[in-house]
């Protein structure tokens, strides 16, 4: 058995660095790359993006070809063809929508389409949960078990896909899972799913030497979200106690980093305006790499806090205790909140909005003396971005605003910022006008202003003027930053709009102003 495993696991390896290294040379003929744009995408060249082509050739190969002959891992193709038939069909799906967004860029509803219908595939063919077992006590989900294991691929599919934007992040993060799972399925008596496991994490170990920075080709879509429906399915079948009934805590534990990851970009987005198909650079890697400034760092520190959740995930499994899983889940989350690492400024949000809400339920009428208030999410770099974006915001209540939001990131100079201002009112009947405005420098975009502004019945003409006119104060010191001599006007402007009067305005900090990481020469590096 031992020898069988070891010699499915080299070729399953093998055959991924064959194919990935096909697809380095034959992406960029098969339009398949991802080009950088100095905003979000930061890699120096255009890059293949067929990884997750190639460890899916790699995988139904090797699976298949077991499949097909006798082997001491009990898979007969009559007793199993249906779950092979499910796994084959469910990553042939998600590989294709991955490949197919890669190529033409699907919009982000109809990708989300596509995965759901890929969960109800999954759901269908006998991938579900039915039943849960938290601290010995088994819950019948019923009728919601259909809503419940769709949520779950869908998360699992864009948890990885949206930690997948750091060279080797997502395949370090599937590797180590991998792994697990296939420990995993061993304690719970799943030796089939072990096996599937063990041949995906060689794969994913095939592809790796590709991947690490700096990376040669990239994962994609289609790469990022078979991983994340491969592991949610290995998951579902490894902590299975019964039938179609799921031990809870050891996939949260499996899980903890991706689906807090994403769970706070929903929130994020949806709590600043945005659209939560939007992307950002504000998720977990982003936030590492602006501290430790290095992807190498950065890795390590990810693959360290998944042994340690997987770890947790094994021994609450082995001992029957769910204890040790959830206050390790607990551990690192508060760990990662607490250090103001991750997370912190998304709580700060919530927090902020629910006491809005709770005012507004029980006063509905706001007192007309109330002030202004600003918070602040992110800001970096050397300028005094808070001091302006607060003086912006002075001028910003004569003019009939009633709200702004600006956020940037200047990738060359290393100086980022994202706040709100919001004017309280009674009038809160009067239509409002939404205008967002982009921020433009080196002729490229870097970031936009959102305004919203009481109509008050003047033309729109009049209304996009105030708009521009509170931006050109924000872009006359975005344009400062291109000068040579940017640097020696930080520390003036500095003391030019601290000394302005802010007026009654309230200022809540949730991020506080950290150092620009700088490399040998002092030059900000990208993230």
């Amino acid at each position: 058995m031992v020898e069988f495993s070891a010699a499915s696991a080299a070729l399953a390896c093998l055959l991924s660095c064959i194919f990935t290294a096909g697809m380095v040379r034959w992406g960029h003929r098969w339009g398949l790359v991802d080009r950088p744009d100095r905003t979000r995408k930061l890699h120096e060249r255009a890059t293949p993006v067929g990884g997750g082509l190639a460890i899916w050739l790699a995988c139904g190969l090797v699976l298949g070809g077991t499949f097909l002959i006798t082997n001491p891992w009990g898979f007969h193709v009559r007793k199993d063809w249906l779950d092979l038939l499910v796994v084959f069909a469910g990553s042939t799906g998600i590989t294709a929508l991955g490949l197919y967004d890669d190529r033409f860029a699907m919009r982000g509803r109809w990708k989300l389409l596509g995965q759901i219908a890929v969960a109800g595939l999954m759901f269908f063919g006998g991938f579900q949960v039915s039943r849960i077992s938290v601290f010995g006590e088994t819950w019948d989900l019923g009728y919601a078990a259909f809503p419940i294991t769709v949520l779950w691929f869908v998360g699992t599919i864009n948890a990885i896909n949206l930690l997948d934007g750091l060279d080797g992040m997502a395949t370090t993060i599937g590797i180590i899972c991998s792994a697990a799972v296939a420990v995993l399925a061993c304690l719970t008596g799943h030796l089939g799913v072990a096996f599937v496991a063990l041949v995906f994490t060689a794969a994913l170990l095939g592809f790796l030497p590709y991947n690490f920075p700096p990376a040669r080709i990239f994962l994609g879509d289609a790469g990022s979200m078979l991983i994340g429906l491969m592991l949610g399915a290995m998951v579902l079948r490894a902590s299975l106690k019964g039938p179609a009934t799921l031990l809870i805590s050891a996939p949260l534990a499996l899980w903890t980093l991706p689906l807090f990851d994403t769970s706070l970009a929903i929130l994020r987005r949806k709590l600043t305006g945005r659209s939560i198909y939007s992307p950002d650079r504000s998720h977990l890697h982003h936030r590492l790499m602006q501290r430790f400034g290095n992807n190498v760092y950065v890795l390590l520190c990810v693959a360290g806090l998944s042994i340690i959740t997987c770890v947790a995930a094994l021994g609450s499994v082995a001992t029957g205790n769910d204890v040790i899983a959830l206050v390790t889940i607990t551990a690192v989350l508060v760990g990662l909140i607490a250090g103001g690492w991750f997370g912190r400024s998304e709580l700060g949000l919530l927090w902020r909005k629910t006491k809005q809400l709770v005012k507004k339920v029980l006063r509905p009428a706001p007192a007309a003396a109330a002030a202004d208030e600003i918070v602040i999410f992110l800001q970096e770099g050397v300028r005094p971005w808070d001091a302006i974006f607060r003086q912006m915001c002075g001028m910003a209540a004569p003019a009939a605003i009633r709200s702004i939001v600006v956020e940037f990131h200047h990738v060359r100079c290393g100086e980022r910022f994202h706040a709100m201002w919001e004017c309280p009112s009674e009038n809160v009947e009067l239509p409002l006008v939404e205008l967002t405005v982009p921020l433009i420098s080196e002729e490229r975009p870097i970031g936009q202003t959102r305004f919203r502004i009481w109509r008050n019945g003047k033309p729109i003409q009049d209304l996009m003027q105030i708009a521009c006119e509170q931006v050109s104060h924000l872009e006359r010191h975005l344009s400062d930053l291109n000068t040579p001599a940017s640097k020696g006007a930080a520390a003036a402007a500095c003391d030019e709009v601290q000394q302005e009067s802010v007026g009654n305005t309230k200022v809540r900090l949730h991020l506080p102003q950290r150092k620009v990481p700088t490399g040998r020469r002092g030059v900000p590096v990208p993230r």
